[in-house]
């Protein structure tokens, strides 16, 4: 991602840091567009399934798959926090590590409150949108 020359030779990793505060920030809030937009047309997703609970990955070729999985994940869950753990920046990735805290909001487990953590890695191209976004999760806990 290029960012703004002006800012120098880290305006690339300043620009995808940007970015990533602002996912962080629609993921806590379950802002689905704003998430979404930030996705290439063709998004490839491979992340662990936390709404079958199956403990595999599911995989998403396009920005309306990972739309239909947010929608069915934010009517799984209330997100209550998200921490980050860790995380790195370059002109044209992040990594991060994130520790989740969601509520269930339906089924036998509703009103239950539950803590994950998820490694993660998102390509991101010149323009700013995620090309690719692949990791995996622990199993959830149960908290509080």
């Amino acid at each position: 991602m290029e960012g703004d020359p002006a800012r120098g030779p880290l305006a690339g990793r300043l620009a995808v840091a940007e970015l990533h505060e602002k996912l962080l920030g629609a993921y806590r809030a379950g802002d689905i567009d704003s998430i979404v937009e930030k996705a290439h047309r063709e998004i490839q997703t491979a992340v662990r399934d936390y709404v079958a609970q199956t403990g595999t990955l599911v995989n998403l070729h396009t920005e309306e798959e990972l739309r239909e999985h947010l929608q069915d994940f934010y009517a799984q869950y209330s997100v209550l926090g998200i921490e980050v753990v860790t995380r790195q920046f370059e002109d044209w990735y992040f990594f991060h590590e994130l520790r989740w805290t969601v509520e269930a909001r339906k089924g036998p487990a509703a009103g239950r409150v539950f803590s994950y953590h998820t490694a993660e890695f998102a390509e991101v191209t010149v323009a700013g949108l995620l090309t690719a976004h692949i990791g995996h999760g622990t199993d959830q806990i149960e908290v509080g």
